[in-house]
């Protein structure tokens, strides 16, 4: 299971958009606020309860956006080296893209 409970920890402190790839699909999900593990086989991002095992990629975008007001442009935090370090303790597989996109391999 790869620390699973871990990473969506690490996700959900930092409130950080995160994706699932799974290991038979060419279809890259879209980018969802949240992430929760509903059973110990399976996690949720949003739109339907995604068996473990089927999963190879979870990408983390490390780029927060913090919305301040209506006329505020939008400010944006990157945390990649925050969330990076405590990734690195799960001694866990990752790939950085573009200096924002942990991409954690899972399966």
């Amino acid at each position: 299971m790869k620390n699973i409970s871990e990473i969506v920890k690490i996700i959900n402190h930092h409130r950080v958009l995160v994706r699932v790839i799974e290991k038979k699909s060419e279809v890259l999900m879209t980018w969802k606020q949240w992430i929760t593990i509903p059973s110990d086989s399976y996690i949720d991002i949003g739109l339907a309860p995604i068996k473990i095992d089927s999963i190879q990629f979870i990408d983390i975008n490390c780029t927060k956006i913090i919305e301040i007001g209506r006329l505020m442009p939008v400010k944006k935090i990157n945390l990649l080296h925050e969330i990076e370090i405590q990734i690195q303790s799960l001694n866990i597989e990752y790939n950085i893209i573009n200096d924002e996109i942990l991409r954690l391999k899972i399966g």
